[in-house]
């Protein structure tokens, strides 16, 4: 099911470029702040060089209290937008995959009336993550010669969760479900693709270690790697969104089925 996923994302990656330049852009506003508090770019520095630094020092610091306000600031913007904007991107993503002529602002209005539904998605796992390792802790600190246990037997069903319900979010945007609808049949998704969505996770986690390990203090190799990993996570959502199509079109798994839609996609 990956090859046709890969194969609808080359034939489809020019419609990514509108969320790959709006991406980019944010990615290089939130540089140039940061580096405009002269605080913010002699931390940068340090923590990119790897120099211990005096936090406590830091934190008294009143140009660390500009940086301070700078990044929260940031933060609350980016849980305004990443949603609306992981939304669009979901559903161009659907449009391709169903071979729908993709129309970017139609697609960007549409994406805001999943903003609601793919966040309370997001946070009722979230919340059930957080659950789970609130209860993993209390185990280990109330019952110590569990310990170990505990804390192995918590950490794998940490990742088994967290990989079940990893097609939820997608799985709203693409059959336009209800949240509670989302959070069961993404389940199934992710518990009938549990190993698929694991090795791809892996693949994808050490293709951005690779991604990562070049210096990124100069901008031209911030705007590569930034690029890079912008492309990587549109993959990902590819694969996500085909797993939930392939949950109820198991016919995209063989290869046959190829032959007929690349005739379609000449024509796309």
């Amino acid at each position: 099911m990956f090859s046709y996923a890969f194969k609808k994302y080359i034939r489809g990656f020019h419609n990514f470029l509108p969320f790959i330049v709006i991406s980019l852009i944010i990615e290089l506003v939130t540089l140039k702040i940061f580096s405009l508090q002269s605080a913010g770019n002699e931390l940068i520095n340090a923590i990119q060089l790897g120099k211990d630094i005096d936090w406590n020092m830091a934190v008294s610091d009143p140009k660390f209290k500009g940086l301070a306000v700078t990044f929260f600031s940031i933060i609350a913007v980016s849980l305004l937008i990443s949603p609306i904007l992981s939304n669009y991107i979901n559903l161009i993503i659907k449009e391709i995959l169903d071979k729908k002529e993709v129309r970017h602002i139609e697609t960007l209005k549409e994406s805001f009336r999943f903003y609601f539904p793919s966040i309370g998605v997001t946070l009722t796992i979230g919340l059930m993550l957080l659950g789970l390792l609130v209860v993993s802790v209390l185990v280990v600190v109330l019952i110590p010669f569990l310990g170990i246990i505990a804390a192995i037997a918590g950490f794998i069903f940490f990742i088994y969760l967290a990989i079940v319900y990893s097609t939820s979010v997608p799985y709203l945007l693409y059959y336009n479900s209800t949240i509670s609808e989302a959070l069961h049949y993404g389940k199934e998704v992710g518990r009938k693709y549990f190993w698929r969505i694991f090795g791809f996770l892996l693949l994808i986690n050490i293709g951005s270690q690779i991604i990562n390990l070049p210096d990124t203090t100069q901008i031209l190799a911030f705007i590569i790697v930034t690029l890079l990993t912008i492309s990587l996570n549109i993959l990902s959502k590819t694969y996500f969104l085909t797993l939930c199509k392939g949950y109820k079109h198991p016919e995209i798994e063989y290869d046959h089925t190829y032959d007929n839609e690349d005739k379609d996609d000449d024509n796309f």
